[in-house]
């Protein structure tokens, strides 16, 4: 009886979604590639209003994985939306902002307020507006509606800072 209760135990730890913790000392990107993202390459990530970064299933339907980010790390992907002149126009202001501070049970269950930032994307204009680039060529100039975007011009993965709005990373 006490194994069935063990094994019973282990099977429902591993079916529950581990969120990311990020080290103070990692970089937005490294905590970005720990995130378990989209397999289809359709997904996106979302710097949210909470300082939050959620990964999205295609369509943005669920939220895959969140880590909480430090001020530090909210700034550098910041610097990335505010360098595309289309996304600095309408990007949040994430003075102040911790992600750390976020509880965790908002982390994977956002609400309202952060949650209806995420929309439908379908950004064609924006999309054809960025010029493809050669790979290994800086990603932070190319708009995204999705990761595909990214990694079909040698990026690793699109973030959203406004809804419908991303730069590849």
């Amino acid at each position: 009886m006490k194994l069935l209760a063990t094994l019973l135990s282990a099977m429902a730890a591993s079916a529950t979604v581990v969120v990311a913790s990020p080290k103070s000392s990692e970089s937005a990107r490294e905590v970005a590639l720990r995130l378990k993202v989209d397999s289809t390459g359709n997904g996106f990530l979302q710097l949210g209003v909470d300082g939050v970064l959620r990964a999205y299933s295609a369509g943005g339907g669920a939220i895959l994985d969140a880590a909480p980010l430090s001020p530090l790390q909210i700034e550098e992907l910041a610097a990335r939306g505010r360098a595309i002149p289309k996304i600095n126009a309408v990007m949040p202001d994430y003075t102040g902002v911790d992600g750390r501070n976020v509880p965790e049970a908002e982390l994977l269950n956002p609400p309202p307020e952060v949650a209806a930032a995420v929309v439908a994307r379908g950004l064609a204009d924006l999309t054809s507006a960025a010029s493809p680039l050669t790979r290994r060529q800086d990603c932070g100039n190319i708009i995204c509606t999705g990761d595909g975007v990214c990694t079909s011009n040698g990026c690793v993965f699109c973030i959203f800072f406004v809804p419908g709005i991303g730069a590849c990373v």
